[in-house]
């Protein structure tokens, strides 16, 4: 990634797109208001198919054994061929078919939300608005090679909580503070969870101008205080050695020892950003930590967005770059040495050698 520079501009103009990852050679994102997937050649932005479904999409697909698995707001997952785009099977997350009209377009009642989670080759998904409406959250476990069912369950009234991704904790399916069992779908008793956790959550890309906060808060590290070493940071990026924030990067041993409890004395060093940024996507790799967001007090109607490469071992500066939009909600993807954006205007753009 050092003396990385502009490789491609992929021109889509389709607003509304997603972040975006990459496998296999290619580039997947969504077209989340379109409903669309769209699939580009990644060394050259090309793009190698597209295919529409049935209604809006939260996120990019799930790639997983040459299927690109993906939740969609018709209350349907969808399995197509990664290599093709073509339908290989589609099963029914919602537990009927009903409709309604939300931000202007016709969809389920019981929306297919988020990235389909897989897990010892099993795929997870779950549809529904909210925990307190039209029964609450379905949550079904599917055969990721065919779509066959393997179990079914409701998140019924009680966890008061938005609809959110799954994601893997301790071995557990979790939804906000809920837990499920891989096998069964057994819910396990409630988690505890800070006073201060909000009803939004991972898929939450609003911000607020209050500092840095993300109004979402899908995830915390740290607590909330008066005290500096107390401050909630909202997007963490990790892996075995280090965490990363947008104001801080320290070893991870530490941070997992933190216990709510951030101490500046446990930094290893604090990024330097470019006046008025405002970090809306991160990633970390081997060798480097990748910093995107917004300028904050550019033009309203024309805000433009910044990407920061620095070293992962002391945050020196790499490589610096001014995009012509903002990038999408945690818009970032890292591979094989290039760093793909997804941005607000519709465009995915390339750095790379």
């Amino acid at each position: 990634m050092p003396g990385a520079r502009l490789a491609f501009i992929a021109l889509w103009a389709i607003l509304g797109l997603s972040a975006c990852l990459c496998a296999a050679g290619q580039v997947y994102a969504a077209g989340t208001d379109a409903g669309e997937i769209v699939a580009l050649d990644a060394a050259t932005g090309k793009k190698v198919w597209s295919a529409a479904l049935g209604g809006r999409i939260d996120t990019p697909p799930t790639i997983h054994r040459g299927l690109c698995l993906v939740g969609c707001h018709d209350g349907w997952v969808y399995a197509l061929r990664a290599k093709d785009g073509q339908l290989a099977w589609r099963a029914r997350v919602a537990p009927w078919e009903r409709r309604l009209v939300a931000y202007g377009e016709v969809e389920s009642v019981w929306p297919a939300v988020g990235t389909v989670l897989v897990h010892d080759n099993v795929a997870y998904v779950n549809a529904g608005r909210t925990s307190e409406s039209d029964g609450g959250i379905a949550v079904v476990a599917l055969d990721p090679a065919t779509g066959n069912q393997v179990w079914g369950k409701a998140i019924g009234t009680g966890p008061q909580r938005q609809n959110d991704m799954l994601i893997l904790r301790d071995g557990a399916i979790a939804w906000h503070h809920i837990r499920l069992d891989p096998k069964t779908g057994t819910l396990s008793p409630p988690a505890t969870f800070p006073d201060n956790y909000s009803q939004g959550g991972v898929l939450d890309g609003t911000w607020t101008m209050v500092r840095g906060r993300r109004s979402g808060n899908g995830f915390t590290l740290g607590k909330p205080g008066p005290k500096k070493e107390q401050t909630t940071v909202d997007l963490v990026a990790w892996n075995d050695a280090q965490t990363v924030s947008p104001s801080f990067v320290m070893a991870r041993q530490k941070a997992d020892s933190t216990e709510g409890k951030l101490n500046p004395a446990d930094y290893s060093w604090k990024p330097s950003l470019p006046s008025g940024a405002q970090v809306e996507a991160m990633a970390l790799a081997g060798n480097a930590v990748v910093y995107a967001g917004r300028i904050k007090g550019s033009q309203a109607d024309k805000p433009s967005g910044f990407l920061c490469v620095l070293s992962a071992a002391d945050g020196k500066q790499l490589a610096e770059f001014r995009l012509e939009a903002p990038p999408a909600y945690d818009g970032l993807a890292v591979a094989r040495a290039r760093i793909y954006v997804s941005l607000q205007n519709g465009n995915i753009v390339c750095f790379g050698k």
